[in-house]
């Protein structure tokens, strides 16, 4: 072989081995398996596969993988693809974060009802309290208007109806030892009598001296009078009688005004003979 021959032979075989450290056509890749596996591991999976990832959620949007979860992808897994082509993973929610979800909600939509019954019974109770607090009070003013009426009907029932005493009747006869005592024929007959002390109780006003029992009497006054006027006239007669009518218990006084003042012969210190 002449050098001319070998060198064309030396330049064909290295242009042989270039062609064949050019490098061969790329070998497809395959979509790999990630259903059912969270969002964030399956993306890392077709990361590693030298594909895109895209993770999409139905009418919502992706905002932590991991709380998803793989149920499907477009291509499919198993079909090949080039590198770095796009692989869309479908995600769901979890069942279990559903139930959560559904759960959380029914607690939540549970506890506003239960909120809205407790307003409602709060409500109720508060009815019910003003009620019976008005209730209470209707009561305590009949209460009130029948402890009224009580102490008038007691103050009209405390002198009962007259009555005539064996010894006849004991308004007459109180009259009469009145008068004797005062040595008048009329109690008006006061005025006229010399040395009559008009800082007494006005006797001489007295109209007349009403038997009430048998033991009580009402002595009508033809003048307004003071509280110690009235016990004083009350004392005067139940010390003026007592030997002579010592059955008389309650002296009625009842002035201009109408009013009717009790005085009762136990509350009174008697004159000498007169125990």
């Amino acid at each position: 072989m002449t050098l001319k021959n070998f060198s064309f032979v030396g330049i064909f075989a290295l242009s042989i081995t270039l062609v064949g450290c050019g490098g061969t056509e790329d070998e497809p890749l395959t979509v790999p398996d990630v259903f059912g596996l969270p969002g964030d591991e399956a993306r890392d999976l077709i990361e590693a596969a030298g594909l895109e990832p895209s993770l999409e959620a139905a009418e919502s949007s992706v905002w932590q993988p991991s709380n998803w979860e793989v149920e499907s992808t477009d291509p499919e897994a198993g079909i090949e693809v080039e590198e770095e082509d796009e692989v869309i993973v479908n995600l769901i929610r979890p069942v279990a974060d559903e139930d959560a979800d559904a759960s959380a909600q029914e607690a939540e939509e549970e506890a506003d009802l239960q909120s809205a019954e407790d307003a409602e019974q709060e409500a109720a109770e508060e009815t019910e309290r003003a009620e019976a607090e008005a209730e209470e009070a209707r009561q305590s003013r009949e209460q009130a208007e029948q402890a009224e009426a009580a102490e008038e009907q007691e103050r009209e029932d405390r002198v009962p109806e007259q009555q005539e005493s064996d010894g006849g009747d004991l308004g007459e006869r109180v009259t009469e030892e009145a008068l004797r005592g005062f040595n008048v024929d009329s109690f008006t007959g006061l005025l006229s009598q010399d040395g009559y002390d008009l800082s007494l109780p006005p006797y001489y006003a007295i109209s007349d001296i009403e038997t009430m029992s048998n033991s009580t009497i009402r002595v009508h006054v033809q003048e307004a009078m003071f509280d110690e006027e009235r016990e004083q006239m009350g004392r005067w007669f139940f010390n003026m009688t007592c030997q002579e009518v010592p059955e008389l218990d309650t002296v009625v006084v009842n002035d201009v005004s109408g009013l009717d003042s009790n005085h009762f012969a136990h509350e009174f210190m008697r004159m000498p003979g007169c125990e």
